[in-house]
């Protein structure tokens, strides 16, 4: 029977790993709350993604989409201009632009990605 050994490539030593690796990243705490805020919109039954199109996954009108900015607005502090408005379709594209109006209004360097 023949020992594990590390593989050496170029001096280097790596090892060969059984575990499965999780393809999925923590979301932090901010983005925790973007997505519980979308959820507790009223007539959103599905489960929030960043992938998620607010029009035609989760049934947003421009109503629902107005009054989530201005909820986003207060919540975090900011203002979302009409231009960043209008660009976003998805939860991603809302959680970008709530961190870059955060980093950019606050001055803020460690908002988590």
């Amino acid at each position: 029977m023949t020992s594990r050994r590390p593989l050496r490539y170029s001096g280097i030593i790596t090892r060969i790993s059984r575990q499965k690796t999780r393809t999925t990243r923590k979301r932090s705490v901010l983005e925790e709350r973007i997505a519980q805020m979308i959820q507790e919109t009223p007539g959103v039954r599905k489960k929030v993604q960043d992938s998620s199109r607010f029009v035609e996954d989760l049934g947003f009108d421009s109503l629902k989409m107005t009054e989530l900015m201005a909820a986003m607005e207060d919540e975090f502090d900011l203002i979302i201009t009409l231009e960043e408005a209008v660009s976003i379709r998805t939860v991603r594209d809302l959680k970008d632009t709530v961190k870059a109006a955060l980093k950019s209004t606050k001055g803020v360097s460690d908002v988590a990605s």
